[in-house]
């Protein structure tokens, strides 16, 4: 037993902080480094379920310039032939809100069981 006084949630997101704090100092330097989509990515982010994902990603988004990057690539841009670029700060927002979403998806789940 843990003499921790706080709740399991607490703690999950003490660690939480922590681990995105530490995310945004290790990742800083990179996050406007561009890099291209595989085609399988583009294709699935091009779904209504993706393009929702970044639109919330793009309505989480403190930066200006990477919110209108990720609205964007919301509309037009994913459509567009040729390769798809984003940054890699656009990709870990994107991911994150995908993550959330699956996290959620599997706790109703799980609940219903």
């Amino acid at each position: 037993m843990s003499q921790d006084p706080r709740t399991p949630d607490q703690i999950r997101e003490t660690m939480a902080r922590s681990r995105a704090a530490n995310a945004s100092e290790a990742f800083g330097a990179v996050r406007g480094e561009m890099i291209p989509l595989a085609e399988e990515t583009v294709t699935g982010l091009r779904s209504d379920y993706g393009r929702r994902a970044i639109a919330e990603a793009a309505s989480r988004e403190r930066d200006p310039e990477v919110r209108a990057a990720l609205n964007r690539l919301a509309g037009d841009a994913l459509d567009n032939p040729g390769g798809t670029q984003i940054t890699i700060g656009m990709a870990d927002r994107i991911s994150r809100v995908l993550n959330s979403q699956a996290e959620s998806a599997f706790a109703r789940v799980w609940t219903a069981l």
